[in-house]
């Protein structure tokens, strides 16, 4: 189960400047079985973007085809619409 405390600290280290990609890529493998979750989470979305941005070709596809089945839920949602422009803005 992906708490919020989990998704804020994912999210704290995410944005900091200095993180490499592969860095991303390993926090990215961590909540990829929780991706529809985080993505409509008032603060999973904005890292769930944020891997997107910032994360490998891999990453992004690996993403996509986990939220791909699910895209049209996530994209009316509140939250999740955000993912969805960042997926599509990326891919």
């Amino acid at each position: 189960d992906l708490n919020s405390t989990v998704i804020r600290e994912c999210r704290r280290r995410v944005e900091h400047p200095a993180v490499t990609m592969e860095e991303i890529d390993a926090f990215s493998e961590q909540i990829l079985d929780y991706i529809l979750a985080a993505s409509v989470d008032p603060v999973g979305n904005i890292l769930v973007q944020k891997l997107i941005e910032r994360g490998s070709e891999e990453t992004r596809t690996e993403i996509l085809d986990r939220l791909s089945p699910f895209i049209a839920t996530v994209g009316i949602h509140k939250n999740g619409t955000w993912v969805v422009q960042k997926l599509i803005n990326q891919c």
